[in-house]
């Protein structure tokens, strides 16, 4: 997607503006993220299905898994969502490090798990087929926000290839 001229900052990249959209835009037409945790149990890896808001990223999954249970130990974690490519000059994606943190069974939990009914429909049969219910009493699931202290956006299009948003510029939220 090309930029407007309003959008492109000294050297041809995009503005703090532009590239927040950019990065909205990309995260708004994937599905899933990998992530990378550590914890007791040692470095490991894992793809979930994300919603997000703005660079605000949410996910689900359950208690017992080894990525939950490191994210627990820790809040820490670092994150990738991209495509594959044959080319290295066609790799795009974003690549981010951040906080992360369980939401309660609050307000916040409720919306965030409507957000995946509406982008998947598919998670109330894995749900059990009771969304509505699941909504409202699931104990075996946490539900994650994670919330991006750097955020990094590699695209070939640009001279360098990397585009950084740094802590100061992410949490002045647009």
């Amino acid at each position: 997607m090309p930029i407007s001229s309003h959008q492109t900052g000294e050297r041809g990249g995009p503005t703090t503006d532009g590239l927040r959209h950019r990065v909205r835009d990309y995260l708004g037409r994937h599905h899933t993220m990998s992530l990378a945790t550590d914890g007791p149990e040692g470095l490991w890896a894992a793809t979930v299905f994300y919603v997000n808001e703005d660079l605000d990223l949410y996910f689900q999954s359950s208690k017992a898994t080894r990525h939950a249970r490191n994210l627990a130990a820790t809040g820490r974690v670092a994150a990738t969502i991209g495509t594959d490519a044959e080319d290295w000059r066609a790799i795009k994606g974003v690549q981010l490090e951040g906080f992360v943190e369980p939401l309660g069974d609050g307000d916040a939990r409720v919306r965030v798990l409507k957000l995946f009914l509406l982008r998947f429909p598919f998670v109330e049969t894995l749900w059990g087929g009771a969304g509505k219910q699941l909504l409202a009493t699931e104990r075996a699931h946490a539900v994650f926000h994670i919330r991006p202290e750097r955020v990094l956006f590699v695209d070939h299009e640009y001279a360098d290839g990397r585009l950084e948003l740094s802590r100061e510029e992410l949490s002045s939220r647009c």
